[in-house]
């Protein structure tokens, strides 16, 4: 069983959940076990999407992510996706000041949650990179930022908004795991 990572990687491979010892050697933790050869040290995932809404769920989310980016030994980058203002009025002077507050509300919000996950990643070893972009279709922005970033995972809340919203507006994270090429790690 020696396979393109050499011998060392089919007896790794033969630990079985129950049975954590390596010829007669203490307990390892098969998670954090790292291989010494080269040709065996090779990461599962190394680019993974955030995408966070700020919702209690989601701030978790992120959390839990970024432990995971930490163990992975992988990068990360944290996404928020925001909607354009839709207003139906013809009156361009009654739309200005509300689209420029939309805009500013929208972006303060953005630079605090990006900030906050930022801090949050830079405290746990874990390279990170911001994101915000705006799109009618959240869940078209989180796939196509994965794409454009080369991110081999997404991992997300598996919902945001609550109640009758989340009902009438579709969960996002359905969307993306429906569409999405890149596989999808929801945490609830």
């Amino acid at each position: 069983m020696e396979g393109e990572f050499g011998p060392l990687a089919g007896r790794v491979a033969a630990l079985s959940e129950s049975s954590r010892k390596i010829a007669g050697a203490k307990a390892v933790n098969i998670r954090r076990l790292k291989l010494i050869s080269k040709d065996c040290e090779r990461a599962m995932y190394k680019h993974i999407l955030i995408p966070t809404d700020g919702s209690p769920l989601s701030s978790e989310a992120v959390d839990r992510a970024l432990d995971f980016a930490k163990d992975a030994g992988a990068k990360v980058t944290v996404l928020i996706a925001t909607e354009p203002l839709h207003i139906f009025s013809l009156a361009r002077d009654e739309i200005t000041p509300m689209y420029s507050e939309y805009e500013r509300q929208v972006s303060e919000h953005a630079h605090r949650l990006l900030a906050a996950a930022e801090q949050k990643a830079k405290g746990l070893g874990v390279p990170c990179n911001t994101l915000t972009v705006e799109n009618a279709h959240p869940y078209k922005a989180i796939i196509a930022a994965a794409d454009q970033r080369g991110c081999d995972l997404i991992a997300m809340a598996s919902h945001g908004r609550r109640g009758l919203s989340a009902v009438v507006l579709g969960s996002e994270t359905l969307k993306v795991l429906t569409y999405s090429k890149i596989p999808v790690l929801v945490y609830r």
